[in-house]
């Protein structure tokens, strides 16, 4: 995200609260699940698809932000996204 998105996000987060973003992620990841299942029957949806990724991506920003747990997310994207890369090498043995 870009320095004035977070910015953003904090504000916005910090306007509405921890209970009510957590609802409204909620709400975005339910959109963006519904979409997804319209491309895999139909195919044709992907602008949509977009607009809920980037939903979902600033509530989860806002709430990475409440929680104050924005450096333990990372270091565990980081730890699943080298345990992903492991086994891909193993599977390419």
């Amino acid at each position: 995200m870009k320095d004035y998105q977070i910015e953003s996000c904090k504000f916005i987060a910090d306007h509405y609260g921890l209970e009510s973003q957590l609802n409204i992620l909620s709400e975005e990841l339910s959109e963006l699940n519904k979409e997804i299942c319209k491309y895999k029957r139909f195919g044709n949806n992907i602008p949509a698809i977009a607009e809920e990724i980037a939903d979902v991506r600033i509530m989860l920003e806002q709430v990475e932000y409440l929680f104050g747990i924005d450096i333990t997310v990372n270091a565990q994207m980081d730890n699943k996204l080298n345990r992903q890369l492991e086994r891909i090498k193993e599977e390419r043995r």
